[in-house]
This record gives C-alpha cells, sequence and structure tokens, in this order.
C-alpha cells in the first residue's frame, strides 16, 4: 500500500503478523529476514526495521488490549506496562515505545528513533541553503508536509517518500519522479510567471526520501475559501463585495489555465487544493507536479482527483480534461456537492439553476461552469418525481425482509462510528421507526431484540442517546424487551449505581439524553419509574452546567435546553435556578447569532450550513419548544433564505432543517402573519428534498452524509428523511384545510 490516500500508518505493510509470545515473536523475525534478506523494499514509517532490513518490520502495540469506551463514544485500547500502570496504545504514524515498557533483549541494540539527531536543520543539495523544519502541516502516506524556514524567509516543505506510488512499472514509486517534475516546474520562468508559482528554495534527500523546500505563499487554498465564502448563509448577509470576490477569482482561476493551456501546457491535476487565493485575489498554484507540455507527459504525470475529473477520461483531450475539472472545482467552491451529483448533467445544472435563483449576479459565473464541462445550457432540468411512495414502499419493503431473513446486519447505515447499534446512524433507529408505523410483526420484533441483544454482547457502546446503551434501551423497550432482559439498560444502572454516570451533560451522549430515555422508559408498561434518578441526574446537570465547551443542540447547552423544557412541559419539577440559568446562556446564544440584524444561526467557527445538530436549527427547534417569550419566532425565517442544503438527512440536511418549522406549525407555535411565509418555505424544501430523490436501477433514496451512498438510518439516511417527509405532508394538509 503506497498510495496518497492510504492511511500513514499503513503504508508499504503487505502482511502483519501477530506473535503468540516473545519466544514466537523472535523466530520470526529471524527466519523472515534471512528467508528475504536478497530482496529491497520499503521502510514502514510506523514499525522499526529489525537488523537494518528493508523488508521485515515491528512494531510496538496491543494485540489483546484492555478496551475503553470514552464520553465521546471513542474506542480506546490500553496496556499494563512494566510498572503495572494502564497506558494508552496509541497508534501513532511513527516508531514508539511508551516508557516503562521493557524491550526485548534480541531488539534492544536496533535504532529505535529515526530522529535520534534532533537537530532538525538540513543543508540543500542544489544551491546549499540551510533549512529548518519546523512542525508538520499535513500527515499523508506517500510523503508529509512540513512549515520552515530559510533564514527569514517561511517555506514550504514536502516530502516524497521512496517507494511511493508505486507499481509494476516503477517498483521504486513515482512521487520523487513527481516531486522532481515539480522542481523542474519551479525553475521554469515561464510556467513560473503564467502560473504565480513560489520560488524554489532547494532540495534534499534524508535517507532514501526526497524533500522539496519552495517559499510559503500567503493566502488560503481554494478549498478553505469555499468554506468560508458564507453562500449557504442566508441571502441578506451575502453581500455585493461577496460575490464579486468570487466573480474575480474564477475569472482569475480560468484566465491563468488557459494562458498555460495556449503557451502548450497541461495542469493535469486540478483541484481546490492546488491552488492559494491571496488578499489581492491572485491565484497561486502550489501543487504543480503534474504540469507538463502537452502530449508529451510520462504516465505518471497523469494524475487526477477522482473528485474532479471526468468519468472517462480517455474520452477527453488533455485540455479538456484541464477544463472539465477546472468546471467541477468551481462547481464544488460554490456547492461542496461533487460527491453527490454522481456528474450528473441534470444534477449540476439543477443545482447551479438555485445559486443564479439566490444570486443573479453569478449568472455568468454558472455559464462559465457549464461551458467548462461541456454541459448544453438547453438540457432539460431534472425532472422533480413528486409522486414517490411506491419507492417509498419498496425501500421499507427491502428492509422488512432483510429482517424476515435474518440478514439484519446487512441493512446498511452510515459510519460515523465504529458500532452499527446507534440509535442516530445504526440499525437499532431503523427499527425503532419500522415499529413505531407499524411494519414489524410480532415475529419481526422478536427477531429484532434478539440481533440486538446478540450484538450488544459482541460491541462496546457508550452511555448516551444517541451512540449508547440508553438509546439501545428504549428500541428494545420498544421491541416489547422485558425489563429484566433489556441487558444495556440493567447495564447502565448498573454503572450508575457503583460508580456514577459520566459528567457529559450532552443530549446526544451525556446525561441529558440519558434523562430523555428515563422518562421514556417510565411510562412502558412493566418498566419502573426512574424519577428518583432522572432528579439525581438534574442536580448533575445544575452542577456541571458551567462546565459545557459546546452551544448546539447536539453537544451542546441548546440540547441540555430542550431536554429541560421537555420535561418541564412534561410535569416535571426543575428547579428555577436552573431552568433560568439554562434558558439564559441559549438567550445569549441567540443574540450573538444576529449579523447585522438578520439572523444567521450559530455564529461558530467551522459551521458551514444552519443544520440540526451543529447549526442554526437547533436552536429554532429551541425556541418551537421553550416558553421563554424572548425568542421571537419570526426572527428565524431569515435563517431559511439559503439556496441547499448539505444533504436531504436529519442530522445535518434538509429533513432536520426544516423539522422546527413543522413543528412550530403543528403545535401552533408560529403566528398566524408568518404561517404563509413559512408554507412556502416548506414547500421550496419539500420541493428540494424530491428532486435529490434516486431512483434508478442500482440507487432508491437519497445520499446520506458526503454525498458517498444510500444509507437506511434515521440520522442521516431513508428512513429520517421519509419520516420528516410524512410529518410535513400531514402540516402541509391540515394548511390546506384550513385555507379552505
Amino acid at each position: 500500500m503506497t498510495g496518497k490516500v492510504v492511511s500513514p500508518s499503513q503504508f508499504g505493510k503487505i502482511i502483519t503478523i501477530y506473535p503468540n509470545n516473545i519466544d514466537d515473536f523472535e523466530c520470526i523475525l529471524v527466519e523472515l529476514t534471512d528467508a528475504l534478506k536478497k530482496f529491497d523494499g520499503l521502510k514502514v514509517p510506523s514499525d522499526n526495521s529489525f537488523r537494518n532490513s528493508t523488508i521485515v518490520h515491528y512494531r510496538y502495540g496491543a494485540i489483546n488490549p484492555i478496551i475503553e469506551v470514552d464520553d465521546d463514544n471513542t474506542v480506546r485500547s490500553y496496556i499494563v506496562d512494566n510498572l503495572g500502570i494502564k497506558v494508552e496504545d496509541v497508534r501513532r504514524p511513527y516508531f514508539f515505545v511508551p516508557k516503562n515498557i521493557m524491550i526485548p533483549q534480541f531488539i534492544s541494540g536496533d535504532t529505535h528513533n529515526d530522529l535520534k539527531n534532533t537537530s532538525l536543520v538540513f543543508i540543500g543539495d542544489t544551491y546549499g541553503k540551510e533549512i529548518e523544519v519546523h512542525k508538520i502541516l499535513r500527515r499523508l502516506a506517500s510523503g508529509n508536509i512540513y512549515l520552515g524556514k530559510n533564514k527569514n524567509t517561511k517555506v514550504i516543505i514536502k516530502m516524497a517518500k521512496y517507494g511511493a506510488l508505486s507499481s509494476r512499472e516503477y517498483p521504486e514509486g513515482t512521487q520523487q519522479l513527481l516531486k522532481k517534475n515539480e522542481k523542474s516546474n519551479l525553475l521554469n520562468t515561464e510556467l513560473s510567471s503564467i502560473l504565480n508559482l513560489p520560488d524554489f528554495i532547494d532540495d534534499f534527500y534524508i535517507g532514501k526520501d526526497y524533500f522539496l523546500a519552495e517559499k510559503f505563499v500567503n493566502g488560503i487554498s481554494l478549498r478553505d475559501y469555499s468554506a468560508k465564502l458564507g453562500i449557504t448563509k442566508p441571502k441578506k448577509i451575502v453581500t455585493t463585495l461577496d460575490l464579486q470576490k468570487v466573480r474575480m477569482i474564477f475569472c482569475n482561476l480560468k484566465k491563468l489555465i488557459k494562458e498555460l493551456h495556449s503557451r502548450g501546457y497541461v495542469f493535469g491535476d486540478v483541484s481546490p487544493d492546488n491552488f492559494i487565493v491571496d488578499d489581492e485575489l491572485n491565484i497561486h498554484a502550489i501543487d504543480i507536479e503534474s504540469v507538463h507540455k502537452i502530449g508529451m507527459g510520462e504516465p505518471y504525470l497523469n494524475l487526477k482527483t477522482e473528485l474532479f475529473a471526468p468519468v472517462s477520461e480517455e474520452k477527453f483531450s488533455e485540455l479538456e480534461a484541464d477544463n472539465y475539472k477546472l468546471g467541477m472545482s468551481m462547481f464544488w467552491i460554490l456547492t461542496q456537492k461533487n460527491q453527490e451529483v454522481d456528474k450528473d448533467p441534470k444534477l449540476i445544472k439543477y443545482y447551479l439553476n438555485l445559486i443564479v435563483n439566490q444570486y443573479p449576479s453569478l449568472k455568468n459565473m454558472v455559464n462559465m461552469i457549464l461551458d467548462l464541462l461541456s454541459i448544453d445550457k438547453t438540457v432539460a432540468d431534472l425532472e422533480q418525481d413528486k409522486i414517490i411512495q411506491p419507492a417509498k414502499d419498496a425501500i421499507i419493503t427491502s428492509i422488512i425482509k432483510k429482517i424476515e431473513c435474518g440478514t439484519i446486519a446487512d441493512i446498511s447505515t452510515t459510519n460515523y462510528i465504529k458500532s452499527n447499534l446507534s440509535l442516530s446512524y445504526g440499525i437499532p433507529g431503523t427499527l425503532l421507526y419500522l415499529n413505531s408505523i407499524k411494519k414489524l410483526n410480532k415475529e419481526d420484533r422478536k427477531r429484532c431484540r434478539i440481533w440486538i441483544l446478540e450484538q450488544y454482547h459482541k460491541k462496546l457502546i457508550s452511555q448516551g442517546l444517541f451512540f449508547g446503551k440508553i438509546g439501545l434501551a428504549c428500541v428494545l423497550a420498544n421491541l416489547d424487551c422485558s425489563y429484566e432482559e433489556n441487558m444495556p439498560l440493567v447495564d447502565l444502572l448498573i454503572e450508575y449505581h457503583r460508580e456514577g454516570l459520566n459528567k457529559d451533560l450532552s443530549l446526544a451522549n451525556g446525561i441529558s439524553g440519558i434523562i430523555l430515555g428515563l422518562e421514556y422508559l417510565s411510562r412502558i408498561k412493566n418498566y419502573p419509574n426512574f424519577s428518583n434518578i432522572i432528579e439525581d441526574l438534574l442536580l448533575s446537570i445544575e452542577e456541571n452546567i458551567d462546565m459545557v465547551p459546546e452551544s448546539n443542540l447536539e453537544y451542546g447547552d441548546i440540547g441540555i435546553g430542550l431536554t429541560l423544557e421537555y420535561l418541564v412541559s412534561n410535569g416535571y419539577m426543575v428547579r428555577e435556578t436552573l431552568l433560568d440559568k439554562v434558558r439564559n446562556k441559549i438567550y445569549n446564544i441567540y443574540n450573538e447569532s444576529f449579523v447585522d440584524g438578520i439572523f444567521i444561526g450559530l455564529n461558530t467557527d467551522g459551521v458551514v450550513y444552519p443544520s440540526l445538530m451543529t447549526g442554526g436549527a437547533g436552536l429554532v427547534l429551541y425556541a418551537m419548544c421553550t416558553s421563554d417569550s424572548r425568542f421571537l419566532k419570526n426572527n428565524f425565517l431569515d435563517l431559511y433564505d439559503v439556496p441547499f442544503m448539505a444533504n436531504s438527512g436529519v442530522n445535518n440536511g434538509v429533513a432536520g432543517f426544516i423539522l422546527p418549522l413543522i413543528i412550530g406549525m403543528k403545535n401552533r407555535r408560529i403566528s398566524l402573519t408568518n404561517r404563509k411565509r413559512v408554507r412556502h418555505i416548506l414547500k421550496y424544501w419539500q420541493s428540494y428534498i424530491l428532486t435529490n430523490f434516486r431512483s434508478t436501477k442500482s440507487e432508491l433514496g437519497w445520499k446520506a452524509d458526503q454525498g458517498i451512498d444510500i444509507k437506511q438510518d434515521l440520522g442521516a439516511g431513508n428512513l429520517g428523511i421519509i419520516f420528516i417527509l410524512d410529518l410535513l405532508t400531514e402540516v402541509l394538509k391540515d394548511e390546506e384545510r384550513e385555507d379552505y
């Protein structure tokens, strides 16, 4: 494994052997080294070579570790050192042995650290310049990227590992050939002027690995620019200047590639990662290892980033392929939808039309993208199939068949965490929904209970609602599991009484979610009443409420506040001091969520979309559920004036985005003066969801998070979207009846 997308800890590995004991360990190392001494291999960065072999390596790590699950549902492994102290078995991308671990005598003489010379200053081979390495910017299997300096000049240092990108034709790898091509291009004055290239500083080797140093360029990558663009924020705060910058950047980018082509060169790997935009909106190419003369490139120069490349590149000339990649890069900068659209011309045009409808001044840029992609502007618009009930029925029927056939594990869910037992992204949430709409008979429920309990004993899950024991306990109870057989609940209660629950207060995986789960279970026939535990957990919230690090619904104050509002609405006594404190915290979040009087959702770095779990829609949901009159519900509607969302799902997509408005309409929390506007908003997003529905021989449903695949879970998959669509249909019908 030597490719760029390989994990750094797996680079160069072919097979891993786990010895039974120290004697076997020594025997295997010695015999393999003797048998393979005539062969040459690659350095495995995470391992240490045995007796300087380039074939046989070893590393320290737990074979039968102590497993623990953290509050955030992270599975960690531990081992006991020679002093009896538990230490974490950290999977580092370099060779590492924790202190107090006894090293076997037969390897104690090996070099255990490639950087015994702690100096990180290297002398260049071309100009003899002194290059000082400061820190790693990015870890890649094919070679890391470092920040450093030459005298007072900041430099970027690109590593090319020996053997990276190896193949039958190039057994020693092509990564170094690519970096040497980049060096040649940096020294080419013609290319330097066309592409605004950084200055070449120097290059050097460490062992067999090659390093290329070039001058640091101030600016941000077009990938980072896309995240900061703000086009997915409410329309009213996207300024004319913002849109002018988009047009200028796109025009400069196209001009740069056009000039390159006119001089007889092809860029090759066109993608947002390979360009930087500076404060003056000039474009600088920063990764030019694939740039070459048209028709004269070696096969290894034909690099591409799949997300932006045409499906059948052999059908394109080199220049046409460059233009296509440029068009898809621009499309990604505006929408980040490349994975989701699968390069379907109709879907691409659909999203570009959404942008033009929202921002008419970008029409020329949209036409530029269509031209680069060779998409006819007159191509028929994507047909919206509003009658998808047969397809929805087919999705549900296919899942039911898996349950009846005993292949529940084959139900496809979103793999955000290692276990598929989560309520949010796992199979149990899917089963809960199917039972709630009366699609599971008695035998189905029994099969589901048995499967969940069997899997529960095999897997490690945390305590919480979305990803842990209490969520699983609620599903089992819903499937007719008795209190005595509900092992996730029993284990959780044992943990509570023995050492208490974790101090995480969140809705997703902490005390707030556990409270909601216990409240639900208290209403199940033949289950105990857990009000005493709920009261105790409320005290824990009161004691630790100032320690909550986030604001959002999933892991922050909003989720805690929503839990308290739910309890109050269901007759629980929540101390006024706690209720007021949380309400005031969330009100402060609300006040900070306005820009020039426009509500934009959670004003937090890294929140691109106003989603339910991490964005502004979570705050809207809280406002629809609280009796605190300070939250003016008409202020929230500007949040929905965006062209599109990350996907169609509940947690991060459109379904969850509109859920607060659906609940607000259903529970009469939206004023009569705003109900017409809300209906218009809901119909827009209903049309959006339906338009993105896939119905082909191989696909049925909606692309899940990141547009990778179609899944069946509640959090990102089909069933969560179907659930919200059914709620929406019911609310809109009620509104039509009232109008009539």
